[in-house]
């Protein structure tokens, strides 16, 4: 039930079989490895890794696409001297053709192991024996990002890396035969549960609780004994009822000494209580009451363990050693029963006042459905005559009315009568498509048409159906993924409660949607470091800025009339003497271009709303962009301002082509401000969510070639050649002054570590040097001193082919070790950095000489992640230096040695 079908290559629970679930790859073992009873839940397969076992099954399509592998392991040893192979699709050792997902010792260490061979990534936390983990690999091919999670906790990331590429040869659980080990064997030695395979990366979320969540019973109806956790544990009650008022739905109602329910099967998880924080009892989200870190328990691993609800039970076998209020039973209602395996937080504990999610999955009958407006497809004949049957003659007659009055209108409203719960209704037209990306899009205009209409209508509740999930024939998954992505995005800025009522029997329609809410879970957004780039035209600069549009310091805030939300958000916030005033401009100037308003409680000094719609036609959307821009100039050119924040228009639920409206937009801005000499800032501020149109601004504001870009801006160094090719690497002369200064330096901390310099490089990546420069900025206009270093950084010559083209980025974190912290090392001791060094086949090694930004630096440690607040490196005190940021380092030159 936890893992949608959709989504799901493949799983092996290991229970006494090696039969795949999804029945498409059953597996073959090899030297017999065997089933044991003491698996994470029910039995385990166990391997030894000098029997040279394996499990094998046929090729799993992971080329070019996103995948997640998560599997519980029982390591009982670490004999072999490297590899421990855990799943593997690797029929040649090729470059980003061979992914293996590995224990790998590393020093003395256990680490967990991500690789495509090339493109690798491992984890931080030493594994330990003799003890039940929870390990997940997840590639993302959007971000181009390998992470390592352990125990449902981030442990290792790598980006930006290339997609797995292998087409061919057997997928192999607990062996890696492709690979030559240096001793022994590369099998696993312990054992292996319940083994995943997804095609699309889960969200960490999602991990923490396939991690942590043992059991989940929402007490729901006809569902009352289903665990809808990851696990799907079994459950028994007995003399209980079915209450209608639960928390969410239904809860489970016990009524005398007689009434119990129980769950097992537990035999690896509830291990222990917190050593730290002892035993809480929450009530509300406050702690009522606490007992000390004195009791612990621990799981046997092998006889399963009960728990139970309402009822002590004993001398039932279930509650023989610590009995909580053993001589009562409890009488009422409980909801929504959770068991983890990890202490909770005060933020993990729901509030009965403030639910965790806006959003709610729930099953049930809309027609029921207590809310403001129920949406109904009208193209749906079972869900429409339902909806007019329970509505009766008012409903029906107002519907055929507007109908006929209006055949083509995009929502039709009645108000509700007769059986149906809601206060309105709307009914919308749909219909199926079996290309994807128009589906897509029909979904996605279905939703926001409805929510921006209860919007205007100041509704605070919606409830959808799962349109196209019946007859239509659709992917439930991307109906589900668009539906709730799209709610979400609009969440981001109006406060609405959105429910996705489900048919009681359509229980993975239901599993499909929830996943996708649990998805969404992500960090508030006071927890979301602000990004921001800036580069300089002629006398202006121009910003790009994740974050909110109406909490910017500027002259001007620019909305569009074309989206309603965004009107709403930026009049909302304004307060009610800008909204009187934008009611009244927009009466008495029916025609206008531009409504300029008060900036009431807005940081501004005016609002502009400019009258501005999308359009199909790319030339007419063009020049209607290229009109925006130009009216908004004058205006601000009028008032005198200097300073301008834009929304990202065209780029939410208009879907315009994202290319053509950033590009304009852009290319607009940067003309004004070198033609007219304008020393403006300009903002493009772009909502937290939309992290592609973020990564467009900063692309085309970064961008050298569209005709008005400013050399003087960004002065590239003079010693820098000009070069009709796209060429980044140039070898220097041995009778050049910037040779001879690099070689001398060189010499003097490498004295007798090396024979000969074969050659110096200079690297002219104008896009890192342009990267490094706006960071370079930053750092000397907040510290009002200039903090650059020349130091060098020692690595293989595939790293550096990667590093002249990538830059410095995150993926080589923790590859000199995590001594002062995890991030990219540096140092101004060559000797050093030689250490890091390798030959290649004609034994030539290299090394770069960086240009880094040091910034505010501290004493790091290997338990610093990143830098720590206020600081922008870490340090040994001494010639070392650790960055955290892909732009804080700029490769100048490569020198390669023997």
């Amino acid at each position: 039930s936890w893992i949608s079908s959709s989504n799901l290559l493949a799983s092996w629970l290991f229970d006494g079989t090696y039969v795949d679930t999804t029945f498409a790859y059953n597996l073959t073992a090899s030297n017999s490895p065997v089933f044991v009873p003491n698996g994470y839940l029910n039995q385990a397969v166990s391997f030894t890794a000098s029997a040279n076992q394996e499990l094998t099954t046929s090729y799993i399509l992971l080329r070019n696409t996103s995948f997640t592998v998560s599997v519980w392991l029982y390591p009982t040893g670490f004999p072999n001297v490297k590899d421990h192979s855990i799943f593997i699709l690797c029929p040649a050792n090729v470059p980003n053709g061979c992914l293996h997902i590995i224990i790998r010792i590393i020093g003395t260490d256990a680490k967990l192991y991500l690789g495509f061979n090339y493109n690798d990534c491992h984890g931080n936390t030493t594994i330990l024996i003799n003890k039940m983990i929870h390990a997940a690999c997840v590639f993302n091919i959007t971000t181009r990002e390998q992470s390592i999670y352990l125990n449902g906790l981030p442990d290792g990331i790598n980006i930006p890396t290339s997609p797995l590429l292998v087409f061919m040869g057997n997928a192999i659980i607990g062996n890696n035969p492709t690979f030559v080990p240096l001793e022994g064997t590369n099998v696993f030695q312990g054992y292996i549960d319940k083994l995943t395979v997804s095609r699309r990366p889960k969200s960490a979320y999602e991990i923490l609780e396939e991690a942590t969540l043992a059991a989940r019973f929402p007490f729901d109806n006809t569902t009352i004994l289903v665990d809808f956790g990851p696990n799907a544990v079994s459950a028994n009650a007995s003399s209980y009822s079915i209450l209608t008022n639960g928390h969410s739905l239904q809860a489970i109602g016990f009524n005398g000494s007689m009434s119990y329910f129980q769950t097992w099967g537990f035999t690896q998880f509830i291990q222990k209580w917190s050593s730290t924080n002892g035993r809480n009892l929450y009530v509300n989200n406050i702690v009522v009451d606490s007992q000390p870190s004195t009791t612990t328990f621990a799981a046997s691993g092998i006889t399963p363990n009960y728990v139970t609800l309402a009822n002590s039970l004993l001398g039932s076998g279930s509650c023989g050693v610590v009995a909580i209020n053993s001589n009562n039973s409890f009488i009422g209602g409980v909801d929504d029963f959770r068991i983890y395996s990890r202490e909770l937080s005060a933020t993990d504990t729901p509030n009965s006042k403030s639910q965790s999610s806006p959003i709610i999955v729930c099953h049930g009958d809309l027609i029921t459905r207590e809310a403001d407006v129920i949406v109904v497809c009208s193209s749906s004949e079972y869900l429409f005559e339902s909806i007019c049957q329970a509505g009766g003659d008012p409903v029906s007659a107002s519907y055929k009315q507007q109908n006929s009055r209006n055949p083509n209108a995009p929502i039709i409203i009645v108000e509700s009568a007769g059986k149906i719960a809601s206060k309105t209704i709307y009914f919308l037209p749909w219909k199926a498509n079996p290309d994807e990306s128009i589906l897509r899009k029909s979904i996605e205009n279905f939703v926001s048409l409805a929510l921006e209409k209860a919007i205007e209508q100041k509704y605070r509740s919606i409830v959808f159906p799962a349109i196209g999930c019946g007859g239509f024939g659709c992917s439930i998954q991307l109906i589900g993924r668009t539906m709730i992505e799209t709610v979400y995005s609009k969440l981001k800025t109006y406060q609405m409660s959105v429910s996705f009522v489900i048919q009681p029997n359509k229980k993975h329609i239901y599993d499909e949607f929830k996943e996708h809410v649990d998805a969404l879970k992500l960090p508030s957004a006071s927890s979301i470091e602000l990004r921001k780039i800036a580069a300089d035209f002629g006398k202006g600069v121009i910003e790009v800025e994740m974050g909110d549009i109406t909490t910017q310091t500027v002259d001007v805030i620019v909305g569009s009339t074309s989206s309603g939300i965004l009107r709403e958000i930026i009049l909302k916030a304004a307060g009610k003497e800008s909204q009187l005033a934008y009611e009244i401009e927009r009466r008495n100037h029916p025609n206008y271009i531009l409504i300029e308003i008060p900036a009431g409680s807005l940081q501004c000094k005016k609002i502009f709303f400019v009258k501005w719609g999308p359009n199909d036609n790319e030339e007419i959307l063009q020049q209607s962009l290229i009109d925006l821009i130009n009216i908004v100039v004058q205006n601000v050119i009028s008032h005198k301002f200097t300073s301008i924040a834009f929304p990202a228009i065209g780029c939410g639920k208009n879907a315009c082509s994202l290319d053509i409206v950033v590009k304009t937009m852009v290319r607009e801005m940067k003309k004004h401000l070198i033609q007219r000499k304008l020393s403006w800032k300009v903002k493009f501020v772009v909502n937290t969510n939309q992290e592609n149109v973020y990564g467009e601004f900063c692309k085309q504001v970064l961008k050298t070639e569209d005709g008005f870009y400013q050399r003087p801006c960004y002065q590239l160094p003079a010693t820098w050649e000009k070069s009709a090719e796209d060429k980044i690497r140039f070898t220097l002369s041995t009778k050049m002054h910037e040779y001879k200064s690099i070689a001398s330096n060189f010499d003097q901390t490498m004295k007798g570590k090396y024979t000969d310099i074969i050659k110096i490089e200079r690297i002219q990546n104008e896009r890192g040097y342009l990267q490094y420069l706006v960071h370079s900025k930053d750092f000397l206009k907040r510290l009002k001193v200039d903090t650059e270093k020349r130091l060098y950084h020692g690595c293989p010559e595939q790293a550096a082919n990667a590093i002249i083209v990538e830059g410095f980025n995150r993926s080589y974190a923790g590859e000199h070790g995590t001594l002062y912290g995890f991030g990219v090392y540096f140092s101004s001791d060559a000797a050093y950095s030689h250490g890091y060094t390798k030959s290649n086949a004609n034994d030539e090694r290299c090394m770069f000489l960086a240009r880094v930004l040091i910034g505010e630096t501290t004493q790091g440690n290997h338990k610093m992640k990143t830098r720590p607040p206020g600081f922008d490196s870490t340090t040994d005190g001494n010639h070392i230096f650790v960055t955290y940021h892909d732009a804080q380092a700029l490769a100048e030159y490569l020198i390669t040695y023997k």
